[in-house]
């Protein structure tokens, strides 16, 4: 905060401030972007998610935090999008898929991603 005070004063951010208010700018785009933002672990638990994930989607947003994250994948879209990320994770990242896929939304459906 005082980083922020003391630039709009002189213009100027020291390289004390720099890793702050770089890290305070990144936390505002994406806390309000319209795009979801999800963080995942190895092992596919969630970690972090975006405000946006709540609102395209219905849930709070810690609802899915340790949580598997293909367990919100609709099912007819699971195992093709597990193994674009398994390849994509590997050495193999040139044989992965694109394509999109149907999010489980809370209330029921799906959203296509």
């Amino acid at each position: 905060m005082f980083a922020a005070m003391d630039h709009a004063m002189t213009g100027e951010i020291s390289e004390t401030e720099m890793p702050e208010a770089n890290e305070d700018r990144f936390r505002g785009i994406i806390e309000n972007a319209l795009d979801i933002i999800t963080l995942i672990e190895a092992d596919g638990t969630i970690v972090y998610n975006s405000p946006a994930f709540g609102r395209k989607l219905g849930y709070e947003i810690w609802e899915a935090l340790g949580q598997r994250f293909f367990d919100f994948i609709h099912d007819e879209d699971r195992i093709a999008l597990e193994a674009t990320v398994g390849a994509l994770a590997g050495e193999d990242s040139a044989a992965a898929g694109g394509g999109g896929f149907r999010f489980r939304h809370k209330k029921g459906g799906g959203r296509e991603f």
